[in-house]
Parts: structure tokens; sequence; C-alpha cells
């Protein structure tokens, strides 16, 4: 994920919980944010975020 420029970083994890992606997937680009110091630019993934299946 290094090659993501941030700016794509935050789009794309934005448009995942806008899409009620994987809880998991959410996860995993959220710590990527969190490695940058970016997660103050979005809102933390909760379980109200994704479908329930």
């Amino acid at each position: 994920m290094e090659q993501i420029r941030n700016d794509i970083l935050i789009d794309a994890y934005l448009k995942a919980v806008e899409l009620e992606l994987d809880l998991e997937f959410l996860e995993l680009l959220y710590q990527e944010l969190q490695t940058r110091e970016l997660e103050q630019f979005v809102s933390p993934p909760s379980k109200k975020t994704t479908k329930i299946s």
C-alpha cells in the first residue's frame, strides 16, 4: 500500500465505508491511515458502517 497516494487512500476508505464493504477490509485501510497519521480525516470503522450478513 506504500505506493498509493494519501489522497487516494482516504478516498478509497471513504468509498469503502459508503459501499458498506467488509469490516475487515475497512480496518485494513484504517490501519494504513493510522500508519500515515491520516486518521484525523476519517471516522474509524465500526460494525454500524458495514452491512450485517
